[in-house]
């Protein structure tokens, strides 16, 4: 008898719809089940038993599987689920369960937690995975090398070892970590584990161990080696110990809890301390450094203080056209630092040209020392309610400056935090911007020395308006002629 429909089969279909489940995917026989007939008498075999997956099934384990064992003395076969736990889907699960737990307080003080223990949590799991990792990497190595001896010695072709799924992903798993671990940025491809990656981990952890600064009156202040740092990722993370790439991977489970905290902080005006920790990890400037000034100070900033000072940024960047003048172009959406380039190479030609005359022109630049440490924070907060700035976004600009406390890491070991007095965070969205603002008071200053006549631009064309400064963020060229006691 052929019958082409099964009662409640179209309930049921429309039950999977409605509930968006899906058929997960299965192995082995084709067949679930079957009427174990005796000799003589036709055997049916059918699949009856099925596995369905949601949504949220199907991303916390996109790689299940269904096998279907033979079907032996029962008359339906063994059904087994494989979650396809690997160690990439075993972190998956530690993240998503360690984020749903609940917490007691205000959106940032929740996601603050929610973070600590998402990290605590992964650094426990890898801890404990890396003697298996290790132990893994050890009996893959042996394996390739046994095959590679057997194959040359019997004159046969290198068979493909890493053909597996899974030992392919970790190869390439430990080949990204010694990588990173290395800096190594131009070598995208090629060997795996080698000397060569051990030797540039080795030569990065030299050059960037501090063994003591010399201060001001000569004397060397040595530090002990109590840790060897060496950083784990191109992008070090901050006090929160967490990637960016973290939150944009696994943004489908952060996404409510991170946009409440945001808005909550935006909307408040009040910054958790917290939350605006930063670290000072020194980068060595030069071969040999001895004092403080041959150390590059990079600030690394928590996730979520980056999230918030760059929607401040992106309000800022809409009106930057408004209010900074033609002079600069730097971090000024629309324009191009080249044009400042060409038209100082312009001026440089229009003052090696006009050699002759009764005034004489000259060009010279200024480089700010320590340009971001040094600006006032009073000056600051003058400066954008002279520029017309709400009341409301002011006090949140500068909550976001003056919260911030600093831990200088040296070799790997965070320092007691201190306060700063003055300053702009380098690493901080919104700091170029505020920056760049703070600069156009001296843009303006110096115009309406132009207009005033106390100062005298050149010009270099005719009917043109003569020109008197350019600005490239933190460095500046000044063309003016002599007049007026201009050089005094």
């Amino acid at each position: 008898m052929n019958k082409t429909s099964i009662d409640g089969a179209t309930e049921f279909s429309r039950w999977k719809i409605e509930n968006e489940l899906l058929d997960i995917p299965f192995k082995g026989p084709r067949f679930t089940w079957c009427n174990n007939s005796r000799i003589g008498k036709k055997r049916v075999y059918e699949r009856i038993d099925k596995a369905l997956g949601s949504k949220d099934w199907f991303f916390t384990f996109p790689n299940t599987g269904v096998f279907h064992h033979p079907i032996q003395i029962s008359d339906h076969a063994l059904i087994e689920i494989d979650l396809c736990l690997t160690d990439a889907r075993e972190c998956r699960v530690i993240i998503l369960n360690s984020w749903k737990y609940f917490f007691v307080g205000s959106p940032v003080i929740c996601v603050v937690r929610k973070i600590a223990k998402v990290r605590d949590d992964i650094k426990r799991w890898v801890l404990d995975k890396r003697k298996e990792w290790r132990r893994k990497w050890e009996d893959f190595d042996e394996k390739l090398i046994d095959t590679m001896v057997i194959a040359i010695t019997d004159g046969n072709e290198l068979p493909n070892i890493i053909a597996n799924e899974e030992l392919k992903e970790f190869a390439k798993a430990v080949a990204l970590f010694w990588r990173q671990r290395a800096k190594l940025k131009w070598c995208m491809d090629g060997d795996t584990c080698n000397k060569f990656f051990f030797n540039l981990v080795k030569g990065w952890a030299g050059t960037i161990f501090i063994f003591g600064v010399k201060e001001e009156n000569g004397q060397w202040m040595f530090g002990g080696r109590s840790f060897n740092w060496v950083p784990r990722a191109l992008k070090s993370p901050g006090p929160d110990g967490i990637l960016a790439a973290l939150f944009q991977k696994y943004w489908y489970v952060v996404k409510e809890d991170i946009t409440e905290a945001v808005m909550s902080a935006l909307n408040s005006g009040f910054i958790l301390n917290e939350l605006n920790r930063t670290f000072i990890t020194l980068v060595p400037k030069c071969q040999n450094p001895e004092n403080v000034t041959d150390y590059q100070p990079i600030s690394l900033c928590n996730v979520m203080m980056k999230i918030i000072t760059k929607c401040i940024a992106n309000k800022l960047a809409r009106v930057m056209e408004y209010i900074v003048g033609d002079f600069q172009n730097v971090f000024v959406p629309g324009r191009l630092i080249i044009d400042n380039i060409l038209l100082a190479h312009e001026a440089i030609h229009s003052i090696n040209s006009h050699r002759s005359g009764v005034h004489g022109r000259f060009a010279f630049k200024a480089d700010m020392s320590k340009a971001y440490d040094s600006v006032s924070r009073a000056f600051l907060l003058a400066t954008l309610r002279g520029f017309g700035f709400p009341e409301k976004l002011v006090l949140l600009i500068m909550s976001c400056v003056t919260t911030v406390s600093y831990e200088v890491l040296v070799n790997g070991t965070p320092h007691p935090n201190f306060k700063s007095r003055c300053g702009l965070r380098q690493g901080d969205p919104i700091s170029p911007f505020l920056f760049i603002i703070c600069m156009e008071v001296l843009s303006y200053n110096v115009a309406n020395a132009q207009v005033s006549g106390s100062l005298a631009g050149i010009q270099l064309c005719r009917e043109t308006p003569p020109l008197t400064h350019l600005f490239f963020a933190d460095d500046s060229i000044f063309f003016l002629q002599d007049k007026n006691n201009a050089c005094s």
